[in-house]
């Protein structure tokens, strides 16, 4: 470890062995032994993950919750399309259209892992889940081998390494569609354990590569937020230890390892006698150049994913706002109000999540929850382990804990919004969480530690009087009983959103504090038995390991009390309907067509859906469904983070349209068919054709739209109307789009105003992910005007030639057609994904030869110096 040498004279090594024992030598010190601690720990760590997901080990269920069915319905017919040689890039069934890539929605065969993977569970039969149990063992391992090179026990780090993968907020993200969260957190202690090593001085060429490598591989698993606070977590490390760099050199203190060349450190030092301010800030400035350039290789690395999401970014509600990122409301809106870190350690406290969350957050389905066990040993850390990276992990959980405030705590969130490199295309704030999760279990790890190794006389006193309290807290929360499901439920009635008036807001506050009244009781009766142990421990009534394990035992049970009811919501309410982990005749049944989808499919034609749940709320409910498109049936709904921001503002003017009784935005959408979860009123513009259930015995009523666009038409008229005019006058109604066009800039080629009413005729003769043919005929020069969403990646030729696409109606595409027959094709243009394939190819081909002749090195050197 790093520290000064005032530090070390002033806290003894946390390596250092119990003496109580040879047995506490044996599992807790640097023995003989050493080689298959990580086996063992390897191990434990596989049964840890059995025990977690026995349904998903043993019995091959799935997860099945809502985002899991969205990532379900594309794939489904994506595959198809790989299949038949096509790699989708764009995903023509969601929102009228939207880039499937570069939103990261699908993303096959980008992430080299995934490909390993499926052939142990195509040929060796492993269970499907297999992705997610290997990234989380990385999360254990990871935090596993980070605390024992920082001299951390045996036992310890094996505890923090299983309780990392227990964490509840990284089984949530798994159990709940966000697999690409999950999956990434598996490099973020692995990414902090190479930068740890390579400012210790440890192999610069080594390190370096591999985090280059570990960052790259973070981002082709395609959840960027969590690759960036990943970057975040090592960028913190620099700037905490490169400014106690600068408190050594004002103490004269010569640090133990350095980043630096080591001739360029004994240089500056002269042969390691001093260090002084100057070798301090070239130390900070070649960290940061070191940093720079790993950062730089790991965006190589991933370029392929990298430049696609970058480029779309802008265009997406995530990065078109004015401020060149998401809206700040937006971004904000899961912000963890300060009052519920009390969710910390009672994760009740706030209703736990669905219909029971009393926060302040939109919903949430999940606490995040760390535990009396991680935070005891986080505590024990900071009061008697007080070690420079002590104080580093506390500093990371504090920074991550205050930017999670996000809108509640804005002097920090806010300049970090307006001035931190792409920070603002996140939302979710919550989502940092994880870091301030994996550094408090870090704390465990060396808190653990320092509770085996405390002085047994003062260590037992304490736990006496940590008894003396546990039982005070225990009565007290057993004598106020009824305060939770009384005054407390009356108090915090009003925010319960899902009681339709006062009684049953009040029914479900009082099941909300018989919750929490039940978690005090399980939180006093924890902390008794952690007491218990620790004073049975310094009674020399257990040994070392044995405490050791049943620590970990008891922060195993405190998560699971948690990850049960996250993993088996079905129970928790009582309601069959919110089971997660289902048998895969589930997943089968939603994949299955149902009599709607046979209805919809008969129609040849092209044509889209509009989900709508009612007309006074059209874009809310049934309209995020991804169902339709698993069957190739395009819809103008659908569900995505990032949808396109032309899109967003679309449906807005015509939501203010439809509240006028105006369809147009709608018809010019090219829907034929309303899928509505309830019964319309008869009217001319729409006819009930098809009405029944769907595949889960739901009512449904199919209406086909008469006034609905074809999916391209010929205009002989257009209105220059960029912008916010364009959607005005569409929400207004004042222009007739089957007549007009409204276009952002003038065209290159005026069309001819004809008296006919037939401008001519277009043949839409193919519809592909990647590509649209159309034959048209027109009598006079006229604008084609295409329902389909634009972008500028989507290029256009006329009989051949390349023709500029125009943005037509705020989100459609139009070209400018002479007169006669022309065959049109539009292409979606991949030329930036292969150049980013190529130099992600490249630049992993040259980190892995830098690994691999930094490994040689080394072991050179280590072989001279045990020869010498």
């Amino acid at each position: 470890m790093v520290e000064s040498n005032r530090s070390k004279r002033r806290k003894p090594s946390i390596s250092k062995p119990p003496a109580q024992s040879a047995g506490g030598r044996q599992y807790f010190g640097n023995d003989s032994n050493v080689r298959f601690k990580p086996l063992i720990a390897c191990l434990v760590f596989v049964v840890a993950i059995c025990v977690l997901y026995p349904g998903l080990v043993f019995q091959h269920k799935i997860f099945f919750a809502s985002d899991n069915q969205a990532a379900v319905s594309f794939g489904t017919v994506a595959e198809r399309a790989i299949e038949e040689g096509v790699y989708p890039v764009w995903n023509p069934y969601v929102f009228a259209g939207m880039p499937s890539f570069a939103s990261l929605s699908y993303t096959p065969h980008v992430y080299p892992v995934t490909a390993v993977l499926k052939l142990f569970v195509d040929y060796l039969h492993f269970p499907v889940y297999l992705w997610l149990f290997f990234h989380t063992f990385m999360a254990g391992l990871g935090t596993y081998l980070l605390l024992r090179d920082r001299g951390v026990w045996f036992i310890p780090s094996v505890a923090a390494g299983v309780l990392m993968m227990w964490m509840p907020n990284l089984v949530a993200a798994g159990a709940y569609g966000h697999g690409s969260q999950a999956c990434a957190v598996g490099y973020m202690p692995f990414a902090l354990l190479f930068w740890d090593r390579l400012w210790r001085g440890k192999g610069i060429l080594v390190y370096g590569s591999a985090l280059a490598i570990v960052f790259g591989f973070s981002m082709l698993r395609g959840h960027l937020q969590i690759s960036y606070y990943t970057y975040a977590l090592v960028a913190l490390h620099l700037l905490f230890f490169g400014g106690a760099r600068f408190v050594d050199a004002h103490r004269g203190h010569v640090p133990e390892g350095s980043a630096l060349p080591r001739q360029w450190f004994a240089r500056l030092t002269g042969g390691g006698a001093r260090y002084g301010s100057r070798t301090a800030a070239v130390e900070f400035a070649w960290g940061t150049v070191v940093f720079a350039i790993v950062v730089g290789m790991s965006l190589a690395i991933s370029a392929v994913l990298y430049l696609p999401a970058h480029e779309y970014a802008q265009y997406s509600i995530r990065g078109a706002s004015q401020e060149g990122g998401a809206a700040y409301s937006y971004a904000t809106s899961w912000s963890l109000h300060p009052l519920e870190v009390l969710t910390f350690l009672f994760p009740y406290a706030f209703g736990f999540g669905k219909d029971l969350y009393i926060g302040y957050m939109p919903f949430t389905d999940y606490p995040n929850y760390v535990g009396l066990v991680v935070l005891a040993g986080a505590v024990m850390a900071l009061a008697a382990a007080r070690s420079r990276f002590v104080w580093f992990l506390a500093f990371v959980a504090a920074v991550a804990t205050l930017v999670s405030f996000g809108r509640f705590f804005p002097v920090l969130y806010g300049p970090l919004f307006k001035l931190a490199p792409y920070f603002n295309k996140f939302r979710v704030p919550v989502m940092v969480l994880i870091v301030q999760q994996l550094a408090l279990v870090g704390l465990f790890g060396i808190g653990l530690t320092a509770m085996l190794r405390a002085g047994r006389e003062r260590a037992r006193r304490n736990a006496v009087l940590g008894l003396a309290v546990a039982f005070f807290v225990f009565m007290i929360v057993m004598l106020t009983q009824g305060v939770w499901s009384g005054p407390f439920a009356e108090t915090v009635s009003g925010n319960v959103r899902s009681g339709r008036n006062p009684q049953e807001q009040l029914m479900v506050a009082r099941v909300v504090g018989n919750y929490l009244f039940r978690d005090l009781v399980r939180f006093s009766i924890m902390l008794a038995v952690l007491l218990v142990l620790l004073f049975a421990y310094y009674s020399r009534k257990l040994p070392a390991l044995v405490l050791g394990v049943l620590v970990l035992v008891l922060g195993m049970v405190d998560f699971y009390l948690v990850n049960r009811n996250i993993l088996h919501p079905e129970v928790f309410r009582e309601h069959e309907a919110l089971r997660i982990i289902v048998d895969p005749s589930v997943r089968d049944r939603y994949t299955a067509p149902d009599t709607l989808i046979d209805f919809l499919r008969k129609d040849e034609r092209p044509f889209r859906v509009f989900p709508i749940d009612s007309p006074q709320r059209p874009f809310s409910g049934l309209f995020s469904s991804n169902r339709f498109m698993m069957f190739g049936i395009s819809s103008i709904g659908g569900y995505h983070p990032a949808k396109l921001k032309v899109y967003e503002e679309y449906l807005q003017a015509a939501a203010g349209a439809l509240s006028r009784g105006d369809f147009a935005p709608i018809d010019a959408l090219n829907v034929r068919y309303l899928v509505s979860a309830s019964q319309f009123p008869q009217q001319q513009r729409y006819r009930e054709v098809w009405s029944g259930t769907d595949f889960e015995g739901v009512p449904r009523y199919v209406y086909e739209n008469a006034t609905g666009f074809p999916r391209a038409w010929l205009v002989q008229r257009y209105r220059v109307a960029p912008g916010q005019e364009g959607l005005d006058l569409i929400a207004s109604g004042e222009v007739d789009l089957s007549k007009t066009v409204l276009l952002e800039a003038k065209p290159p080629a005026e069309p001819e105003t004809a008296d006919s009413a037939s401008v001519g005729s277009v043949d839409v003769t193919k519809l592909g992910f990647n590509e649209i043919r159309l034959e048209t005929t027109t009598a006079s020069p006229a604008l084609l005007v295409l329902s389909e969403v634009y972008y500028p990646d989507w290029k256009a030729q006329v009989d051949g030639e390349p023709v500029e696409v125009l943005q037509a109606n705020h989100i459609m595409r139009a070209v400018p057609l002479a007169a006669g027959e022309h065959e049109v094709m539009f292409h979606y243009d991949t030329s930036h994904i292969r150049r980013g394939l190529l130099i992600s190819a490249t630049s992993l081909g040259v980190m892995l030869v830098a690994l691999a002749i930094g490994i040689v090195l080394s072991t050179r050197r280590r072989i001279a110096s045990q020869r010498a």
